[in-house]
């Protein structure tokens, strides 16, 4: 449990009652992934788990935000949800993810700074676009491989990857102090074993993994500034 809170502590670092243009926010949402025991033709919503973390969000100007964000959920893969999968030994896999990534995101619809006092509904809707980078943990869990297996014998069941996040999202400004972020994207870590199987299967192709949620955000704003309010 080391890892988790030292991520807390990293990201809770960022924020102070004086930050500016600074929000700090909770997410609650789903994972799922592509693998060796996903669908190999679609994305699907089957296997989806649950996933929560904690985001701080940084306003660099009126189109660009810088993000820090943790979240962790779980994965999973199972050969018996596959009818073509039955000629392969029935293999299931639980891994446990836990993420930190760096992101920013980009408003393209966003001209200019407007004041929420003055701002219609419609302008409080802003799409935006996100890519980063990031690291992973992958504490992994496979059931079905032989005792010989080449992933056992590696000891492939955990390890923390270099990860690529990419993705899309819309912000929705609630008051002067609450909004909403709804979001999806992917990630593309730099391994073949977030499942624990690559060598039985295909190790040539890296799985990857997908994250859709919504984060409910606090604003902070300098002292003098909250007091005009």
């Amino acid at each position: 449990m080391r890892k988790p809170s030292i991520l807390i502590i990293l990201l809770l670092g960022m924020i102070s009652t004086h930050a500016q243009n600074t929000s700090i926010g909770f997410f609650g949402g789903g994972m799922n992934y592509k693998g060796d025991l996903s669908n190999k033709t679609a994305i699907t919503i089957k296997g989806l788990n649950g996933g929560v973390g904690l985001r701080v969000k940084q306003r660099l100007d009126s189109q660009w935000a810088l993000n820090i964000q943790s979240i962790a959920g779980k994965i999973t893969g199972d050969d018996r949800d596959f009818e073509y999968r039955n000629q392969y030994r029935q293999l299931d896999v639980t891994t446990i993810l836990i993420e930190l990534v760096t992101t920013v995101e980009w408003h393209p619809l966003m001209k200019e700074e407007i004041s929420l006092e003055d701002r219609k509904f419609l302008d409080r809707f802003s799409p935006y676009l996100y890519f980063g980078i990031g690291v992973v943990f992958a504490d992994v869990a496979v059931r079905g491989l032989p005792d010989k297996a080449p992933e056992l014998v590696r000891g492939l069941n955990n390890g923390t990857y270099l990860s690529i996040p990419l993705g899309i999202g819309f912000n929705f400004d609630v008051n002067r102090r609450f909004s909403l972020d709804v979001d999806g994207g992917v990630r593309f870590p730099t391994t073949d074993n977030l499942d624990g199987i690559s060598i039985n299967r295909n190790p040539n192709l890296n799985d990857w993994y997908y994250v859709v949620g919504i984060t409910a955000n606090y604003k902070f704003f300098k002292k003098q500034k909250a007091e005009k309010e």
